[in-house]
């Protein structure tokens, strides 16, 4: 079993919450930092939770192409980002300091 690293994923555009329930069903771990803004409505004012990267989260996964595959496959996702030899892992205490 290889080792699981952090990686991006790109969504499209609004995707974002849709791409990470899809995915933790499939039992892979994933992390989608938000942060809580106000929204201005017509009447009122909204607090709500967005997105700290619009159109990005991470995915905890194995280099292995079958296991990416399966994340690719998800409605939303689009690439995980990297060069063309592959993605590029996410440092873990990168992680680890978005989560704190």
């Amino acid at each position: 079993m290889n080792k699981k690293n952090w990686y991006v994923l790109l969504t499209r555009s609004r995707f974002e919450n849709i791409v990470h329930d899809s995915i933790t069903k499939k039992s892979i771990e994933t992390f989608l930092p938000k942060i809580r803004t106000i929204s201005k409505r017509k009447d009122r004012s909204v607090m709500i939770d967005v997105p700290l990267f619009p159109g990005y989260l991470f995915v905890k996964t194995s280099s292995d192409p079958a296991h990416q595959l399966r994340i690719l496959k998800t409605t939303g996702a689009v690439r995980l980002l990297g060069y063309n030899n592959g993605p590029v892992p996410v440092p873990e205490d990168s992680i680890e300091s978005l989560k704190i």
